[in-house]
């Protein structure tokens, strides 16, 4: 079964920022030694849906969006 969201077209500008977005808090991710890697697909995942959220309430800066991202984790 499909979600009842629909999926949002984004332009490329605000796609090249959500792709920086998630770059840049992967990395943070990364060094953090109590992270499990065998659940990195979900995490991954997880920032993923977050950022969508962020953006779609308005939120595009790139900053904003990684510092939201990092001060609010765990993620799942």
């Amino acid at each position: 079964m499909g979600s009842s969201k629909h999926p949002r077209t984004y332009n490329p500008a605000i796609m090249a920022t959500i792709k920086s977005a998630f770059h840049d808090v992967w990395q943070n991710l990364e060094g953090d030694l109590t992270r499990d890697p065998t659940h990195d697909q979900e995490l991954k995942a997880a920032i993923i849906r977050r950022l969508l959220d962020l953006v779609e309430k308005g939120i595009t800066s790139q900053e904003e969006l990684r510092e939201r991202l990092l001060r609010n984790l765990p993620l799942g």
